[in-house]
């Protein structure tokens, strides 16, 4: 088999974590009898942009271009290189390899891969970084703050303006659409390049392979000596160097620590602490540095895809402090094995790092943890072996081809309408279909010639039955959106159930936002109904980013904030008492009722610590909820059975601007919520309150389900999760 890799950069020329994979998987493919070449920029070798040389490097064939003038990410040749790409088309064309595997490409552009894709050879991405989508590689603006993982979503400038980024990422997205497969190192890496639209079904995890340095226990730290903390990510303040150096000068005066910092220059105002400042070390010698230390600590800002630094800690027995940076966080369990804290958060990693030097018996418990339960790693041969396996098998097959245009008929009267046609819409519209939204009764010319039409909630009328009847006509076929029961006459809420009933039985099949709904559905007309959740939009996520851009802490401590958001008056009335005498109790406590809920009855009593505001416009939501401390989901919704809905659409609201929900359990709720993790969830009354009680009072754990939950709302419900659901339900059909 002849293989090719692509890759930005290779040892011994510029040797990192993804550049020593390629490396090792190159030499191994080689020594197994296969005709392996590399194909590198060159960082130091002193040659001009474009000129190429030719070596064997430990028994590989590596192309060497030169590529120091395309290194600023902001340069149009960085990520699209004409040079490059003819330089690669000529080895393709000479060599003729049976599989192109792309790792980084930064300097030597996408145009590569299209080259090999042009030319029918199977082509597997490993993405190491964000390059695909973020010029700067981490998810990480300019001035070191973590973008929003959704980048379509966010508002980030990247490395030129926004309007430059959207149209990078649009030509990047058209190259990445047509390769065969697509590898990352990590879960929590297939969780954030899902996110970011690519097909669930081309996406494997391929994990990094680690030499691990196992030290034996008798050469651990001995209870009683200075915890000995060690960082060698480098002096980048995209790896937190400045958050952990701030963090040491905050413990300057605590006694009982050690830090020794590699590869960063020396800040005279550590000189006389305990703080070491030492120079880098060559990869082979990471068992010597990790002998002689009891605590590694990574505060990395950028998202990172795995951290084999972390992982060779682990298994050298070193406990571990990581920022909640992705990668690291699939091996690094808060409390039992290290600590994970926030991204930035110099006082937070401060605290972390004191609760260690202040209590040795946790320390060791952490060490103890880690001897027992040791992170699962794969040695360079058994990664190489699984490679070549993968290179030998069938490609995966491709997803269907999505339908040209899908329309939307919805009746804007409901609320809905935004969680289903229009974030349904934009989400399409994100993957290349063309969309259209139509008011029932209103003109619906533009739904003709749609391959799917999509019906939400709505009531039969002659007219629009007549509609329906031409559309299948004409092949269009016709799917029900049921965002409730409304269209049950046995629920007996809607006046309007029997004629939405009439809709549906018009259509072909159907959509519910729950399970209940889906499972009504079918019970009722026998029509096929899947499910497909509510989810946020490109709007919702903005929103509520500038919201915790805005959010205050206050100078003085103050009682902690609940706030309710009512969207059913009758709901709100029967959970009042229940929160009532959870106020009553807790004198410090404030609350904000945000909803037409008509006049309190038992709250009013409380005078300045409740407020009700009415809702208003939605755009509104975020602000107002972001100073909270709990949401307080819906009790109960004696007109509906389907509560559970509207407490996930409250979770996903109040998750975005990371406060953290406490909801009554349904199927819905727990569907969407992992308790004790991204929310708490309670079987009844008196658990709800004492949750309610238990999380007002824990600031460390409100913060901690607060990060939690917006990371599975923006991964697992933002608009291309949507599409991905979507595309899977319409593509039961061919186009």
């Amino acid at each position: 088999m002849k293989i090719l890799y692509l890759t930005a950069y290779y040892p011994p020329d510029f040797a990192s974590g993804a550049t020593m994979q390629v490396q090792r998987l190159a030499e191994r493919a080689a020594a197994a009898g296969h005709e392996v070449r590399v194909f590198s920029g060159a960082a130091r070798k002193g040659l001009a942009d474009g000129d190429v040389v030719v070596e064997d490097v430990g028994g590989v064939t590596v192309h060497w271009i030169g590529s120091t003038g395309w290194v600023p990410p902001g340069d149009d040749a960085n990520w699209w290189n004409a040079v490059a790409t003819d330089a690669v088309a000529r080895v393709l064309d000479v060599f003729a390899p049976d599989i192109v595997h792309a790792h980084t490409l930064q300097t030597l552009g996408a145009g590569t891969v299209e080259a090999a894709l042009g030319r029918r050879i199977r082509t597997i991405v490993t993405m190491h970084d964000h390059w695909w989508w973020c010029a700067l590689l981490f998810l990480v603006t300019n001035d070191l703050k973590p973008c929003t993982p959704v980048t379509d979503a966010g508002n980030c400038v990247c490395a030129k303006n926004q309007a430059w980024r959207t149209a990078r990422a649009a030509a990047l997205r058209s190259v990445l659409e047509r390769v065969d497969e697509v590898l990352v190192p990590s879960a929590a890496m297939r969780d954030l390049v899902v996110a970011n639209g690519v097909d669930p079904g081309r996406v494997n995890v391929d994990a990094n392979d680690v030499a691990v340095a196992r030290i034996p226990d008798t050469e651990r730290a001995t209870i009683g000596q200075p915890v000995r903390f060690v960082y060698f990510g480098g002096d980048h303040g995209v790896k937190g160097v400045d958050v952990l150096l701030n963090a040491a000068t905050m413990l300057r005066r605590v006694r009982g620590w050690t830090l020794d910092m590699y590869g960063v220059a020396e800040r005279a105002h550590l000189v006389s602490s305990p703080v070491t400042f030492r120079p880098a070390f060559e990869p082979d010698a990471v068992g010597n540095v990790l002998r002689g230390a009891d605590v590694m600590i990574l505060p990395s800002i950028a998202r990172e895809s795995f951290s084999i630094a972390v992982r060779e800690s682990l298994g050298a027995g070193l406990a571990v402090i990581t920022s909640d940076c992705y990668g690291p966080e699939e091996v690094v369990r808060h409390g039992a094995n290290g600590f994970v804290v926030p991204t930035g958060d110099t006082e937070a990693l401060a605290v972390a790092m004191q609760r260690l030097v202040d209590d040795p018996a946790m320390l060791r418990r952490m060490r103890a943890e880690v001897a027992a339960n040791p992170p699962a790693m794969r040695t360079p041969d058994e990664h190489a072996t699984a490679l070549l396996d993968l290179y030998g098998a069938p490609a995966p097959v491709a997803r269907q081809s999505p339908p040209n245009r899908v329309g939307y008929l919805v009746d804007s009267r409901l609320p809905d309408v935004r969680f289903r046609a229009d974030h349904g819409a934009e989400a399409l519209e994100l993957h290349g279909v063309t969309t259209s939204l139509c008011e029932a009764g209103a003109g619906t010319d533009r739904l003709h010639g749609a391959d799917v039409v999509i019906v939400q909630d709505a009531a039969a009328t002659p007219s629009l039955l007549d509609t329906l009847a031409e559309l299948r006509s004409a092949g269009t076929e016709l799917i029900y959106d049921a965002s409730d029961v409304t269209f049950d006459p046995a629920a007996g809420a809607d006046p309007f159930a029997g004629r939405r009933l009439e809709t549906l039985e018009a259509c072909d099949r159907a959509i519910g936002a729950t399970t209940a709904v889906a499972a009504r559905i079918t019970e009722l007309t026998g029509l096929v109904s899947t499910v497909l959740p509510d989810s946020v939009g490109i709007a919702e996520i903005r929103l509520a980013d500038a919201a915790r851009r805005q959010r205050v802490r206050p100078l003085l401590p103050r009682g902690p904030l609940l706030v309710a958001v009512v969207r059913s008056e009758a709901s709100w009335h029967e959970a009042e008492p229940l929160v009532a005498a959870l106020m009553e109790s807790h004198r410090r406590w404030r609350l904000l009722i945000l909803g037409d809920i008509g006049a309190l009855r038992g709250l009013d009593r409380l005078g300045r610590r409740v407020r009700h505001e009415t809702m208003h416009d939605w755009r509104s939501l975020p602000l107002r909820l972001v100073s909270a401390d709990v949401l307080l989901a819906p009790i109960g919704m004696p007109w509906s059975p389907l509560a559970g809905n509207a407490s996930a659409i409250a979770w996903m609201e109040a998750a975005l601007v990371g406060v953290p929900v406490v909801a009554m359990a349904t199927p819905e709720t727990q569907r969407f919520i992992e308790h004790g993790r991204t929310g708490l969830v309670a079987d009844d009354e008196a658990e709800w309150a004492a949750l309610v009680d238990s999380l007002a009072t824990d600031v460390e754990r409100r913060r901690q389900i607060g990060r939690a939950a917006r990371r599975q709302v923006l991964l697992h419900h933002g608009p291309h999760s949507t599409a991905h659901r979507l595309l899977e339900t319409l593509a039961d059909r061919p186009w």
